[in-house]
């Protein structure tokens, strides 16, 4: 493959790393961690996941409102046990010149017409795609409804050498570097 990433996958996920170090997903993919139960729903605009592993129940829901232009995630996430959980939540998105012709095949040449970095007056992170010549010019905002504390932008730095979205460097220690893109051109992903 001329891209090693990103793969013919969503490029959006939920990740859940225990305090063990155990990465999973509550979709199954891109990690493949076994779950103890699995449950997906289809529906018009939006998909379910209802998932547990290791007495975390997490119940995903990502939908596009009719009105507006928009993804939402509603993430739920209840301890089943009876023993405290201490986890993390990261959520990834693979950011996207949001036309699958120019991602594939002129990466490199269309690279430079869109830039990434860290929003303060949004508290998000913040692509902006400024070719003239594109269908859906502008920009993408990825945040929570709550603060998050760190994030990382370079999709390199975040996924390291020799991996993939299925076993990212970043999230083996859980730690997340505030990387930034170092310009147009390189390979932008938001993770917090």
């Amino acid at each position: 493959q001329y891209l090693a990433l990103p793969e013919d996958k969503p490029g959006f996920y939920l990740y859940i790393r225990e305090s063990d170090g155990t990465l999973w997903n509550p979709s199954c993919v891109p990690t493949c961690t076994p779950l103890d139960s699995y449950e997906c729903r289809h529906g018009l605009y939006y998909t379910k996941f209802n998932s547990e592993k290791n007495s975390i129940r997490a119940n995903v829901k990502f939908f596009i409102p009719q009105q507006d232009p928009v993804m939402l995630w509603d993430v739920t996430l209840t301890n089943t046990g009876t023993e405290e959980k201490t986890f993390s939540v990261y959520p990834y998105l693979d950011f996207s010149m949001r036309d699958y012709t120019k991602d594939v095949l002129y990466y490199h040449f269309c690279g430079n017409q869109m830039t990434a970095d860290y929003n303060k007056e949004y508290q998000a992170l913040m692509l902006d795609y400024f070719a003239f010549e594109a269908q859906h010019p502008g920009f993408t905002l990825f945040n929570a409804t709550k603060p998050f504390q760190s994030y990382d932008m370079n999709r390199d730095v975040f996924i390291g050498r020799c991996r993939s979205e299925a076993n990212p460097q970043n999230l083996e220690s859980g730690e997340l570097t505030d990387s930034a893109v170092p310009g147009a051109g390189f390979p932008i992903c938001g993770v917090f």
